[in-house]
């Protein structure tokens, strides 16, 4: 099973590699894969805080802008 701790890893990775962003329109697609990948971490987050009744904020620390 992948953790979220996993996940967020693989997505700070992807949102950090910026380096094929050289125009107005991958810059647009990048902050859409960006938008995309937060989406999809806090769900996984909020799907957990309701299993366990906990909370956890992947972004209060470490956030790739």
């Amino acid at each position: 099973m992948i953790t979220i701790e996993r996940i967020k890893n693989i997505a700070e990775d992807i949102i950090a590699d910026d380096e094929w962003v050289n125009d107005s329109h991958t810059k647009s697609e990048h902050a859409g894969v960006k938008a995309g990948l937060e989406m999809l971490i806090r769900h996984l987050e909020e799907l957990q805080q309701d299993k366990l009744g906990t909370s956890i904020n992947i972004f209060s620390t470490n956030k790739v802008n």
